[in-house]
């Protein structure tokens, strides 16, 4: 199962795969697995590159973050990773990784970690199913209870559905739609409503 593709600053193509993290070059194909001494988990749901071209991947044990020929492994127990649980990571373009967990959002700058639930925050619920940046500094966030942008300052709440519905994607267009994959619709929001 190929969960998530991406495409690095070099051009190299990433796989977020069920049996490992899979690099594709244009004269190699690389697999990092529980072969390698550093990774611990195969199953991969989620890949991000972010503005330096490190390689972040989700699984349900953890982030792992490659930094060339660095892996490092980040956990509840030696971050301030809420949960292991990692379905979605983002990339914003002044390089803030999002990364949405089954516990919480957490917030990844230069400078500090920063985890936000919906007891420090407006997150309609604390498992994040989906995420995405936009082109105006927003993180849109998906949860079963609903839609949330964050700008860094202010939270804003969607109600897309009347009854409660899985989002699981989302992806933003040139024109600033948000199309939103749930378990029974496709929906778009934008400034005309959804």
């Amino acid at each position: 199962k190929i969960r998530k593709i991406v495409k690095d600053k070099k051009e190299n193509i990433w796989l977020a795969t069920e049996k490992g993290i899979v690099k594709i070059s244009d004269n190699n194909t690389i697999t990092l697995d529980k072969t390698h001494q550093q990774i611990k988990e195969d199953n991969f749901l989620t890949i991000a590159v972010d503005q330096n071209n490190n390689i972040w991947a989700g699984s349900n044990s953890g982030v792992l973050q490659i930094a060339g020929k660095k892996i490092k492994t980040y956990n509840s127990k030696n971050s301030l990773l809420p949960d292991n649980h990692v379905w979605n990571i983002a990339v914003d373009k002044n390089n803030i990784i999002w990364i949405g967990t089954k516990k919480g959002l957490l917030c990844i700058t230069d400078q500090e970690w920063k985890v936000y639930n919906q007891t420090n925050s407006d997150l309609p619920d604390n498992t994040i199913s989906a995420l995405a940046v936009d082109d105006y500094d927003r993180t849109w966030i998906c949860t079963e209870k609903g839609i949330t942008s964050f700008d860094g300052v202010e939270w804003k709440q969607y109600k897309a559905t009347k009854k409660r519905m899985n989002h699981y994607n989302i992806y933003i267009d040139k024109n600033d739609n948000k199309w939103i994959g749930t378990e029974k619709a496709l929906l778009v929001l934008n400034q005309d409503g959804v």
